[in-house]
């Protein structure tokens, strides 16, 4: 028996062995050039600048497979070799296994993603980029930039031009550790830093953004449970969004609080998708909370109304006005002791298992549950142990970010994040 196990372990090591090696096949099939030209290459007025090293996630990877001899990540190594991700990799004519440039940039009104890439092969690239829908294009031999056009541009390739030979961003690079780098604009020639640090069962957030967004006075926030989120900056087009659909009804919002504990799917007597969460409402300006559940009694959100409870379905929800710019509606009756003031820009805790949690014995959830992209993220959710990152004003151009996502035991974040995009067949 010792004998058998001493053999069967071998058997293992090797096997494991195996796949490192396949994956080291996979990603310098795809890479030639030791070189990261493609810093160079960062248009000179992004605001929104991140890098990721890919090479140095895939140690991560290796080191965790090691650890663990994770069989299902093994085997979905072993089907992109014989699948088509490698061959669609291939086609890009991307060094994946090198340090990519992701940026945003804002011209005339309009707000443009894009990528800086490392090549190898200038025309593959051309080739494949050139035949997507709104995407710019420019390249040099061994470096490649795309950039996504908000609608149809006849010369999409002519602004993609202009980023790639003009004048180029100068960031800090010294002293760099961690896969994933993020800086923000803060005047027209310096940035701030934010440094994202993976470790074996964690990945730990430091450092700096720029600040544009106005914040909410003395916003009010609910205690929290199940996965909790608190926000004094609310994106315009949230609000451009609400007032679109509702007009004058309901002014903008200027911070949110809310605890969410999953999603229930009603499909009797009609299909219905019901969040299951309380949430504390702040506005911009004063609004009564009757006109506001009239409003969506209107728009058919709300299908009956008594006393302090209203009907979505066979759902009840509580609501509340809790001062002249704060209303609370949710699935517990509001409760006053829970409240309680955030100063944090953003604050996010609690059980992000919640995200995914859906609460139907319905046919709905089965045809949910073999959709490739949700069971991926209810495995990665699954795998969080606790989950915290919080956002603090340091002055009025300054924000400080710390947080932390901690994984179970013998869950390598490296490896979580891969497993999530190979088993969501995001390459398919």
């Amino acid at each position: 028996m010792r004998n058998f196990n001493i053999f069967k372990t071998g058997i293992q090591t090797v096997f494991v062995l195996g796949v490192i090696w396949i994956i080291f096949f996979f990603t310098t099939n795809a890479y030639n050039n030791l070189y990261n030209n493609n810093l160079n290459y960062i248009p000179f007025n992004s605001d929104i600048i991140i890098q990721v090293d890919v090479n140095q996630l895939l140690k991560g990877s290796i080191e965790g497979l090691l650890d663990t001899e994770d069989n299902e990540f093994i085997q979905l190594i072993k089907n992109i070799r014989g699948g088509i991700a490698e061959e669609k990799i291939g086609e890009l004519g991307i060094a994946i296994n090198t340090k990519t440039i992701l940026f945003s940039i804002s011209d005339e009104g309009n707000r443009f993603y894009g990528a800086v890439f490392n090549l190898t092969n200038q025309k593959s690239f051309q080739d494949y980029f050139s035949t997507i829908e709104n995407t710019g294009i420019a390249s040099s031999n061994d470096v490649g930039l795309i950039v996504l056009m908000p609608r149809t541009q006849s010369n999409k390739n002519t602004f993609a031009e202009s980023l790639f030979i003009g004048n180029h961003a100068s960031i800090d690079l010294k002293n760099i550790i961690d896969p994933i780098v993020v800086w923000t604009k803060s005047t027209t020639m310096e940035y701030n830093r934010l440094d994202i640090q993976l470790e074996k069962e964690s990945i730990h957030f430091s450092g700096k953004l720029s600040k544009t967004l106005h914040t909410a006075n003395n916003i009010k926030s609910l205690s929290p449970d199940g996965f909790h989120t608190t926000i004094s900056n609310v994106p315009d087009c949230i609000n451009d969004s609400i007032q679109g659909r509702f007009g004058d009804a309901i002014p903008n919002i200027s911070g949110i609080s809310f605890n969410y504990f999953g999603t229930e799917l009603i499909e009797d007597p009609e299909f219905l998708v019901a969040p299951e969460g309380d949430f504390l409402v702040q506005f911009e300006k004063p609004i009564h909370l009757d006109s506001c559940i009239k409003q969506f009694q209107k728009e058919m959100f709300i299908d009956s109304v008594k006393g302090n409870k209203y009907y979505y379905g066979p759902k009840t929800y509580y609501s509340k006005q809790v001062s002249e710019r704060l209303i609370y509606i949710g699935v517990h009756d509001y409760d006053s002791t829970h409240l309680k003031s955030q100063r944090s820009l953003l604050f996010i805790s609690g059980d992000i298992n919640n995200l995914t949690h859906i609460n139907s014995r319905g046919f709905l959830k089965y045809l949910l549950e073999i959709i490739p992209i949700y069971k991926a993220a209810k495995q990665l959710t699954g795998s969080i142990k606790s989950f915290e990152v919080k956002l603090t004003a340091e002055d009025e151009k300054t924000i400080h970010v710390k947080g932390d996502i901690v994984f179970n035991k013998v869950r390598y974040a490296s490896i979580e994040f891969i497993r999530f995009f190979l088993a969501s067949e995001f390459f398919k």
